[in-house]
């Protein structure tokens, strides 16, 4: 059977046999189509491992906010079925998009990747003003006394782009301006790793990222990646943060 659409399996036309009968397991799918009511009947199987560890859903991503109509109904059911929520997100989305989901969520988690705008612009291909303007809002003392959500700000500390004493130090003072009614439950530093390269090779993309050449797994990194090179430890970042946010924002490890 051959697919008149096989060069292109994005093609919502291609009935997608020559994936479930490749001998050599060549092409595959990733992900699967599901509505709320089948992806919460998975998350519920777990539900009494829930109650007693106090855990609960998480939407990831990718970021769950780019595909917000669903992800608001999943966390309303959820919270409807007494399971605790959470969603891990970068924050630039329009206001009105976190606003409307706040009220189902019991944690969110903020990446906050780099002060400098110039910077985040060149290296995610976004400006942070949305960010830092939408975690401004959040720390808003009006909107939690109206939402029970827990704020999360994440630093995932990637050497040579955001690792240096200068970054952190910005956001120090800018979490330690915005967050005067002590809002913010704690800054998490996150450690760099190179789980996406894989994804990056298969997809045919070059990686761009640095490669730590001590670890194991450096063989995996593509020809000419950058080598690892941490500008600090997470122990320093994390004294820096503490310094310039006048020890009142608690700081933790991944």
């Amino acid at each position: 059977h051959r697919c008149q659409n096989y060069n292109d399996l994005s093609n919502g036309g291609s009935c997608q046999r020559c994936i479930d009968i490749c001998p050599n397991i060549a092409l595959k799918i990733s992900g699967e189509e599901k509505s709320v009511e089948q992806v919460l009947s998975v998350v519920a199987q777990d539900q009494v491992f829930y109650q007693t560890s106090g855990g609960g859903i998480t939407l990831g991503g990718g970021d769950p906010l780019m595909q917000h109509s669903f992800a608001q109904a999943l966390l309303k059911k959820c919270r409807e079925s007494g399971i605790s929520t959470a969603i891990e997100t970068a924050a630039n989305v329009d206001w009105k998009i976190i606003e409307d989901t706040i009220s189902d969520l019991d944690w969110i988690f903020v990446d906050l990747k780099h002060m400098n705008g110039e910077q985040h612009q060149k290296y995610t291909g976004v400006h942070n003003r949305l960010i830092l303007k939408n975690i401004e809002r959040l720390l808003d003392p009006n909107v939690v006394a109206t939402s029970s959500v827990s704020v999360v700000i994440r630093i995932p500390l990637i050497p040579g782009f955001n690792d240096c004493e200068s970054n952190i130090a910005n956001t120090a003072k800018f979490l330690y301006q915005i967050n005067k009614n002590h809002n913010l439950k704690y800054l998490e530093l996150l450690p760099y790793h190179q789980w996406g390269v894989v994804k990056y090779q298969q997809l045919g993309m070059n990686y761009h990222g640095p490669s730590d050449t001590s670890a194991d797994e450096s063989a995996d990194a593509p020809p000419g990646t950058p080598p690892y090179n941490n500008t600090n430890t997470a122990e320093e970042l994390a004294e820096i943060f503490k310094k310039n946010s006048l020890n009142t924002i608690e700081v933790k490890f991944s």
